[in-house]
């Protein structure tokens, strides 16, 4: 079973314990353990070789999950070298840019585009045009916003 089948699975699995409010845990029958490890897998035999910090390449302790008698969970661990993990973190800060397009504010605000465009026109909102394209600071709608809450609180 992959991991899309065992998700859905799980998702149209009936949940007795939602309905009786029995904190024992619900046993799945289609669920199976591996009795023998894949081989292209690494099998982890401790918790102390489990967890590396990337930086001092020193052991980290895990916590231990909490017991959960109600609902689904689902937990994700990722085991990342120091290579991978700097890609990932480059691959997010990529991301996050300090200057908006208007069809990025107009997303991050959930505006349509051109009701932030003639917002922009007024000036109702921290904008700038830059060759005929409205640019937004994230910085300075985040404050726009902070401060449309504040006004509302206070009339």
């Amino acid at each position: 079973m992959n991991f899309a089948e065992a998700i859905r699975q799980a998702s149209t699995t009936k949940h007795e314990t939602h309905a009786s409010k029995d904190p024992t845990p619900q046993v799945y029958p289609h669920v199976t353990q591996q009795e023998e490890p894949t081989p292209e897998l690494e099998v982890v035999t401790s918790k102390a070789d489990a967890a590396v910090d990337a930086v001092t390449a020193q052991p980290v302790s895990i916590p231990e999950a909490p017991v959960v008698t109600t609902g689904s969970v689902v937990r994700l661990e990722l085991f990342l070298n120091p290579e991978q993990l700097t890609n990932l973190f480059r691959a997010v800060s990529a991301t996050q840019h300090s200057m908006m397009t208007l069809r990025e504010a107009a997303s991050y605000l959930r505006v349509h585009a051109t009701v932030l465009e003639q917002m922009a026109q007024d000036g109702e909102i921290p904008a700038f045009n830059i060759d005929g394209r409205w640019r937004f600071p994230k910085s300075g709608v985040d404050e726009w916003l902070t401060l449309q809450a504040f006004r509302k609180e206070s009339a």
